[in-house]
């Protein structure tokens, strides 16, 4: 049995980036310009997937080099674009209005 979801996804995108402080025509306009589309559910999983992957490497390689102290946990946030595109947030900053974030456990 094939576990990669199938179908898809809602999707709210919205066209250019806010400025700070940004008011009257130009926020109504971008307000305007977010549309709905759909995102090929496997496509997202495969592309989740494989961000998880390359994390699990980086906790390892972090866990060699603790240093003695235990890394109990960690959090990232991604953000998922249009097309299913994973990318880590580099710096979080009041502009980020969604996405996904992730808390990783170590398991009992």
């Amino acid at each position: 049995m094939d576990s990669t979801p199938g179908g898809t996804l809602s999707v709210i995108t919205v066209e250019g980036s806010p400025v700070d402080g940004e008011k009257g025509v130009f926020s109504a306009a971008r307000k305007a310009a977010a549309h709905v589309g759909v995102l090929d559910a496997g496509v997202l999983a495969g592309n989740l997937s494989a961000v998880c992957d390359q994390l699990g490497q980086v906790v390892a390689a972090a866990e060699t080099a603790r240093g003695g102290y235990e890394l109990e946990s960690f959090e990232v946030s991604l953000d998922v674009s249009a097309t299913g595109e994973v990318r880590m947030i580099g710096s979080v900053s009041s502009e980020v209005r969604g996405g996904i974030k992730l808390t990783f456990r170590r398991r009992a």
